[in-house]
């Protein structure tokens, strides 16, 4: 079934989009405190900035993610659908229908 894959990618996506911004802002100003003097305030601001901008990337991701989580379930469903429609289908026209 096609559609597993694309709805557990889908679902990553969606994860990853949403806890990668306060993720990435997090590991930044830790790594920046870390690193910097403490009279580079400056530096707070910068990391600040770039995590606020990582939001709009998120965003895109969310929306991908969303995309291929419904692409899975639509191919999982057609998939169940076919299965039940080739159920109903006697054993006798079965080869005619397959060829």
């Amino acid at each position: 079934m096609w559609g597993v894959p694309f709805l557990i990618t889908g679902f990553v996506a969606i994860i990853i989009s949403i806890s990668g911004s306060p993720v990435i802002g997090g590991l930044l100003r830790r790594m920046i405190a870390q690193r910097a003097p403490d009279t580079c305030g400056c530096l707070f601001n910068y990391a600040s900035d770039l995590a606020r901008h990582g939001e709009g990337i998120d965003q895109t991701i969310l929306w991908q993610g969303l995309i291929l989580a419904l692409i899975g379930i639509v191919l999982i469903t057609l998939s169940y659908l076919v299965r039940q429609r080739q159920n109903k289908i006697p054993p006798s026209e079965m080869k005619t229908v397959i060829e």
